[in-house]
């Protein structure tokens, strides 16, 4: 296989997300290690930002949260609201400043997203092209993409190999 064909497999099948997830990379933020890219949202939103939106209970009880979710579980909790009732509820949302606040510095907020796909759907076809040409034991699925058979799975070389 030549060098091209190999490092655009690894460029196709690398993580949008560390696995083992990752810390906050603002300094002096000490936070957990963020598994996900939605919780390393959450943490953005919490605090690395100014001003944040907080969520007023409706009822007298007068509890106030930083996220939406947060005062959903407070009204089925407390207030014995089912899901139909809190999604036609209107909620007060007003912007506080953020008490929680770490400035980010130069650090830029890690957005995750597929930067090209056209690169990855030619990696795709080469493969599958690649597994055509070599009549190896395989389904092809109604979309036009192939299966490996049970028991069978071809590694980055493209050699079949049984389970």
């Amino acid at each position: 296989m030549s060098k091209d064909k190999e490092s655009s497999f690894k460029d196709d099948l690398r993580d949008i997300w560390p696995s083992e997830g990752m810390c906050c990379e603002v300094v002096g933020c000490t936070g957990p290690i963020l598994k996900t890219h939605a919780k390393y949202t959450a943490h953005w939103k919490l605090k690395h930002v100014t001003q944040i939106n907080i969520f007023s209970c409706p009822h007298k009880c007068k509890q106030k949260y930083a996220e939406k979710c947060k005062m959903n579980r407070h009204l089925k909790l407390m207030h014995k609201y089912n899901t139909d009732m809190v999604s036609a509820i209107e909620i007060p949302v007003s912007k506080e400043e953020n008490m929680h606040y770490v400035c980010p510095g130069n650090v830029l907020y890690r957005k995750v997203s597929k930067v090209n796909t056209e690169a990855s759907d030619a990696a795709m076809k080469a493969r599958q092209d690649y597994i055509r040409e070599q009549n190896l034991p395989v389904r092809v699925q109604p979309s036009g993409d192939l299966q490996v058979c049970r028991g069978h799975y071809v590694d980055f070389n493209n050699n079949l190999t049984e389970a």
